[in-house]
């Protein structure tokens, strides 16, 4: 995405620079800064008015406060640009707020210069800001009614602080786990590989997704020694009393990966037969084409001989006769050498065909004498 910044007020009026909703921060000493139109979009007075990383990252929501300030980092560590959405409860409801920010190196020092706008209204930050309070709802009934929450075909599942304090029967079935074994342990004994925990704690700690569409597959044994694959779908959830609870859905996908694993296996076979088959041809051709070229080599050398054998003039008739009758044998099969020969070109596709006038009546005549 292009960001397009407007003019530093040093460098251009204030009319001009304070018309657009900018903010700009000196990550050296701290200090922030953040035009009209930015405290109007912001529902801020000049008063109110953040001065430092700390304030402005507090005018969001806990999941977008994380994105805020990774984004601030990665802008000073990379010296590039970053875009972000951040998410904020204002007093006609949540907002949500495009950041659009990058270092400032016309000037010294370290100095983030970015934009912000108001993009609630668009269609997609519509449909997002609208399955919030829809996912909640969904939530509020699970914790309300015992009842229904064990109802749920989905294997559900609390965790708060890192621990998980509910689960549902269809869980306890999907990892065939009684569900008193499951209370009070710590979320890595269902989320055991890095990568699940990994995303757990971004999910719950970290930027995090609200909307619960993210997910991760991660492996797991039941008590009975069963290996297991689940999907799990980690999301943030409003709790009385903490700010670290979430909701997990699980599935169990060990059907899925089972037959992935075949197909890949599979594949595998094919592609190592493939080879297997594609090597034994070559070595073949390879050996074909050594072995003709050793015994052509030795069979030229005998047809020589015979050449120069048959050019003695004091040869008896009889013998010349022999000797000829060998000459041609050998010929013929050194003919038949050097297509072995050429097939083992094609096969490698070094063949290269050339047009010969053949003598067809020569070959009847040694044919047919």
């Amino acid at each position: 995405m292009t960001i397009t910044l407007p003019p530093h007020p040093a460098a251009a009026p204030l009319s001009v620079s304070e018309g657009q909703a900018w903010l700009e921060w000196n990550a050296d000493t701290d200090e922030l800064i953040l035009s009209s139109a930015a405290l109007e979009l912001f529902g801020l007075a000049p008063t109110e008015a953040p001065r430092g990383e700390a304030g402005l990252v507090t005018l969001f929501k806990k999941p977008s406060q994380s994105k805020l300030a990774i984004a601030l980092e990665d802008i000073l560590a990379q010296q590039g640009t970053a875009c972000v959405e951040l998410l904020r409860q204002a007093p006609m409801g949540a907002q949500l707020v495009l950041f659009s920010g990058k270092l400032d190196t016309s000037r010294p020092g370290r100095i983030v210069i970015a934009t912000v706008e108001d993009i609630t209204n668009s269609s997609n930050s519509k449909h997002q800001l609208a399955a919030k309070p829809r996912f909640q709802t969904f939530v509020d009934f699970l914790l309300k009614d015992p009842a229904y929450f064990e109802s749920v075909p989905l294997g559900l599942m609390l965790v708060v602080d890192g621990f998980i304090t509910q689960a549902n029967p269809k869980l306890a079935d999907i990892l065939a786990t009684p569900i008193t074994n499951l209370m009070g342990e710590p979320v890595s004994r269902i989320l055991s590989s890095k990568q699940a925990y990994d995303f757990f704690m971004e999910a719950v700690w970290g930027e995090g997704n609200d909307n619960g569409d993210d997910h991760v597959e991660t492996e797991f044994e039941s008590d009975e020694g069963v290996r297991l694959w689940l999907k799990v779908s980690i999301a943030r959830i409003s709790m009385p009393g903490t700010e670290n609870a979430c909701l997990c859905i699980i599935g169990d996908i060990t059907a899925r990966k089972k037959l992935e694993q075949e197909v890949w296996n599979g594949l595998a076979e094919t592609v190592s037969a493939k080879e297997t088959a594609d090597n034994a041809s070559r070595a073949k051709s390879d050996f074909l084409a050594m072995v003709s070229h050793e015994i052509r080599t030795l069979l030229s050398a005998v047809i020589g001989m015979q050449r120069l054998a048959l050019r003695d003039p004091d040869l008896r008739e009889k013998t010349r006769q022999h000797l000829d009758m060998a000459k041609t044998n050998a010929e013929f099969l050194l003919d038949l050498l050097n297509d072995i020969l050429d097939f083992s070109k094609l096969r490698q596709e070094n063949l290269f065909w050339k047009l010969l006038i053949f003598p067809f009546a020569a070959l009847f005549r040694i044919a047919l004498p």
